[in-house]
């Protein structure tokens, strides 16, 4: 475990699932969230607009020695491809620090916190094969509401 106290944040410039977020509103999030869980939170790392990028949090993760781990606005920050979060879950614990996700409440600390913070990115990633893409349209009504309305109407 490292020695010094605090967790740094992590935020984007870049869209995050397709929707862009202020960096203030992200910061926000990562803050209220540390409060929340009683974390000290350091100043956050911006990742560039650049698609693919992760300079920053390369940056972030050579430098675990500085902090007790990382808060990120959203797990969807991390790498699309599945080895490459991988990566990062093993350099953070084998650093003794912790990995934690603000929008979704959830953190990495151990080894086998990590499959329940995958699956939520794979049960994520594969709404867009599921029927209607995992949205349902709320602008078509069902005959039974249909019906109901002209009743009580």
């Amino acid at each position: 475990m490292t020695n010094s106290q605090g967790y740094r944040g992590y935020i984007t410039s870049r869209p995050i699932r397709g929707q862009e977020t202020p960096h203030q509103v992200q910061n926000m999030v990562a803050r209220e969230y540390c409060r929340r869980n009683g974390h000290l939170y350091l100043l956050s790392a911006t990742e560039y607009s650049i698609p693919n990028c992760f300079m920053m949090l390369a940056e972030l993760l050579n430098s675990l020695d500085e902090c007790q781990g990382i808060v990120l606005y959203s797990q969807f920050l991390l790498p699309q491809k599945r080895t490459a979060r991988l990566r990062v879950y093993e350099q953070l614990i084998t650093a003794g620090a912790e990995l934690h996700a603000a929008l979704e409440n959830t953190a990495i600390r151990t080894k086998a916190d990590i499959t329940a913070f995958e699956d939520t990115i794979s049960i994520v990633n594969a709404l867009p094969a599921a029927p209607m893409g995992g949205q349902y349209d709320k602008t078509i009504e069902s005959a039974e509401f249909e019906a109901f309305k002209l009743a009580v109407l």
